[in-house]
């Protein structure tokens, strides 16, 4: 019974333990199982995906969300991704730009984390250009340039960022916190509607030695693209941008002379060759190269190139609706009646035209994006109104990120607003205050020549002509000293390119377009003593032209040049020419006002044909010295079969009286009261024979106050008693 149950505790012992090794076994199985599933990747189903499938097509969802503009969504599948897997540096990285996309709320604090945490996972650049990106965006420009600084500092190659910080130390160097004003100081400004001399000092006010600190750094990144990619446009035109900057125009067009060593037919690098070139002022050679351009160009590019369309009022339209309208021969009328100098074989203004294009291309352009820099906003104006003289910041925000940038004129401004439309930088103007300034400045243009800018005085006379027409007389003076003089003996000797140029103008009631109807141009050598050329005194050479035309609008150009310094000397006048055509009505022409006037022939008929002038436009006299005129009536009455007509003439001169206050006029009044007035005043009556007349008159005088004078010429009629006169200024000093 014993034995029994010794054997019955040792079978229960063995089964149990025979039992626990079962377990063992088991437990043993179980983790081989998951070990080899650990060793072997075995991969856990989703119904018919795997895991790494199902986060995979989240993230290709969230990638085409946003492509489509549908953000929200993006941003949720980005999320599930990564929730689900905290590794995964793509998901957050596309994250991040998501919320870019999308700056609401807290949104680009949350881009933020989520770019950080990618570059955390990756330690890539591409982590590092997005934040740039972002905090570009935020304007944090300290912030942005760190991040592309890193950038170039672990990948000496990379284009982006050294092109980033290219932009940005030109930006900073032409545009930041300082103004930039052009020097420009002796020039004829053209508005459209009238012309000036500005002259005055010029005075940039951006400091150059920080201006120069900037735009060599900004080199030094060009050069390090180029390095990397030689034809790299980007690149080139911010080197070229640097050298235009800053005045070094040999630079420039040699920069650009090497592209042509590379390709004899690029025609950018002759457009830009052309610019270097004008602002030399060396306008042959530009023009040789703006015509190359056009050489090269396809029809279509070069209707774009010269339309002058692309300058009308018509803000509002796009430019390809002009090139259906565009007609050669009228841009060839458009550019004369513009040209600011006709003596040259070119047209400056035209240059001009060509040059803004080219500039506006080099500021504005982004050849990695196939954006050409003349189709922008900012390209529009610069080719429409030419270079402001000021650039500046004005105002800026950070939410909504903003920019405020002020253009400044000589007679306007206007604001430009800088923005971003996701992460593109975008440039927009107010209609309201563009658009007025857009239709009262036809044209806006500044005419700076080569060499020394002089005004050429200039007087205009009309007389009747024949066939209805006008006899127009145009006299001028150029100052001597304004051209190059070579000695011979006791006298100086030179030569004056000069011409006379009229145009038909603003005649639209007639139906009569802008053009040109007659034009002398003359080489006139002359000989002065040296003694008289001092620098106290100034000699002048006096020269005439003469023309008829019908009585109509004009604008007439009186120019000179000397072609070895490049002096020119330019006067525009817009007059309307007087109607002699009436028979019924007495008139007198215009006064010829002259030093001298002479008889040539007494044999001959009376007439201005017949007289020798020594003329005066001026119109400066000194003090007691006698005035010749000449003029001629028409119209007067005869009494009977032998064409007598009876006439009085009176002529005098008086000092111009100013404006002024009563209380200020009484006590001048006073205060000359018993004082003798210096004028003239003569009567005569005359009979002669025939309707018109002819009068030469020495006018003497004892007027010695300098000042200004009119000298009024007063007919009577003494037949029909009708009256007419004719006043024109005089000065003695």
């Amino acid at each position: 019974m014993k034995q029994f149950n010794l054997i019955t505790k040792f079978t229960k012992a063995k089964f149990s333990i025979g039992l626990f090794m079962t377990i063992l076994r088991v437990i043993h199985l179980l983790i081989l199982i998951a070990f080899l599933c650990s060793s072997m990747s075995l991969q856990v189903v989703y119904g018919q995906k795997t895991r790494k499938e199902k986060l995979d097509e989240y993230f290709q969802k969230g990638i085409e969300l946003r492509e489509k503009g549908d953000i929200d969504g993006a941003i949720k599948a980005f999320l599930y991704v990564t929730a689900r897997d905290h590794g995964n540096a793509d998901a957050y990285y596309q994250l991040g730009l998501a919320y870019m996309d999308f700056p609401k709320g807290n949104n680009m604090k949350r881009a933020e984390d989520a770019l950080w945490k990618a570059r955390r996972l990756t330690r890539d650049t591409r982590e590092l250009h997005a934040l740039g990106d972002f905090y570009e965006k935020r304007i944090f420009d300290s912030v942005s340039r760190i991040m592309f600084k890193w950038i170039v500092r672990e990948d000496s190659t990379d284009v982006r960022a050294l092109t980033i910080l290219s932009d940005y130390y030109f930006e900073r160097g032409f545009n930041g916190e300082w103004d930039k004003k052009y020097d420009i100081n002796d020039y004829l400004l053209f508005d459209g509607n009238s012309t000036r001399h500005i002259l005055e000092e010029g005075k940039p006010s951006l400091p150059q030695r920080k201006m120069t600190k900037y735009v060599r750094k900004g080199a030094e990144m060009n050069d390090r693209i180029l390095a990397v990619e030689p034809d790299n446009r980007t690149a080139l035109y911010r080197k070229a941008l640097g050298y235009l900057e800053m005045n070094d125009f040999g630079s420039f067009i040699n920069l650009f002379k090497r592209q042509l060593e590379k390709d004899r037919e690029d025609y950018n690098a002759h457009l830009f060759i052309g610019l270097g070139y004008a602002e030399l002022g060396e306008h042959d050679i530009a023009n040789a190269h703006y015509q190359r351009v056009l050489e090269l160009m396809d029809p279509d590019d070069r209707i774009s190139f010269e339309s002058f369309l692309y300058l009308k009022p018509e803000f509002d339209k796009s430019y390809l609706g002009y090139r259906q309208s565009f007609k050669p021969d009228r841009s060839e009328k458009y550019w004369d009646i513009r040209d600011p100098f006709y003596l040259t074989l070119f047209n400056e203004r035209r240059l001009e035209h060509y040059g803004r294009i080219a500039e506006a291309n080099l500021r504005f352009s982004d050849p990695s994006e196939g954006i050409d820099g003349w189709k922008t906003m900012r390209g529009y104006f610069w080719i429409r109104f030419g270079k402001p003289i000021r650039i500046k910041k004005i105002w800026e925000t950070v939410v909504p990120p903003q920019i405020w940038q002020k253009w400044e004129y000589e007679d306007f401004s206007f604001i430009l607003l800088q923005s971003f439309k996701g992460s593109k930088k975008v440039w927009s103007i107010s209609e309201r205050e563009i658009l007025p300034l857009v239709n009262k400045y036809l044209d806006y243009y500044r005419f700076k020549p080569k060499g020394e800018l002089f005004n050429i005085t200039t007087d205009i006379i009309c007389f009747r002509g024949s066939d209805g027409y006008t006899d127009v007389k145009v006299f001028y003076e150029i100052p001597i000293d304004k051209f190059t003089l070579e000695q011979d003996v006791d006298s100086l000797s030179g030569e004056v390119q000069h011409g006379v140029f009229a145009f038909y103008k603003d005649n639209e009631r007639y139906n009569i377009e802008n053009k040109l109807i007659y034009q002398e141009v003359d080489a006139t050598y002359f000989s002065v003593n040296s003694d008289t050329l001092s620098s106290d005194s100034l000699e002048y050479l006096v020269l005439s032209n003469s023309f008829e035309a019908p009585p109509l609008n004009y604008l007439i150009g009186v120019e000179a040049l000397d072609e070895k310094t490049g002096n020119t000397g330019t006067n525009r006048v817009t007059l309307k020419i007087d109607n002699f055509r009436i028979t019924n009505n007495l008139t007198v022409s215009g006064i010829l006002v002259a030093h001298k006037a002479s008889i040539i022939d007494i044999d001959e008929t009376f007439s201005k044909d017949n007289i020798s002038f020594t003329a005066n436009p001026s119109h400066i006299f000194g003090p007691g010295k006698p005035i010749d005129i000449y003029f001629e009536i028409y119209n007067l009455y005869i009494e009977d079969e032998r064409a007598q007509n009876h006439y009085k003439l009176e002529y005098m001169i008086k000092p111009v009286i100013e404006e002024e206050g009563k209380i200020k006029s009484f006590f001048k009044k006073l205060a000359l009261l018993g004082r003798k007035e210096e004028s003239v005043s003569v009567s005569t009556e005359y009979k002669g024979v025939g309707t018109t007349q002819h009068h030469p008159i020495t006018i003497s005088h004892n007027i010695t106050k300098p000042g200004e004078y009119n000298l009024t010429v007063r007919v009577t009629d003494l037949i029909s008693g009708m009256a007419t006169e004719r006043i024109t200024p005089i000065w003695i000093y």
